[in-house]
């Protein structure tokens, strides 16, 4: 969540965001609210998450990205089968190649 809230509060520093096993700035668990607009000018954004991630569930994080691919920010998504809250395999290999897309 507080990846979002960099995105949300300090709009315009930072030009790429990496979100793990989380999802929007004011979520919390299974209580997820996407407000129906983002800042224009937010980061593209990587989920990186679980499927089996029963503290932030992966439906939260589907819906940000959602809202963030709907206003035409690039956005990628990688999920790991069976994985819970933690930092995913996938990541060691997606988290450079996507910041060093840039």
């Amino acid at each position: 969540y507080m990846t979002s809230r960099m995105a949300v509060s300090y709009p315009g520093r930072f030009t790429r965001l990496a979100i793990v096993s989380a999802s929007y700035a004011t979520c919390g668990g299974f209580f997820c609210t996407i407000p129906d607009t983002l800042p224009a000018d937010h980061p593209p954004t990587i989920f990186f998450h679980g499927s089996a991630d029963t503290i932030v569930p992966i439906r939260t994080a589907r819906r940000y990205f959602d809202r963030l691919e709907d206003e035409g920010i690039e956005v990628d998504f990688i999920s790991a089968l069976f994985a819970g809250h933690r930092w995913i395999e996938e990541s060691v290999e997606g988290l450079p190649a996507f910041f060093l897309a840039e």
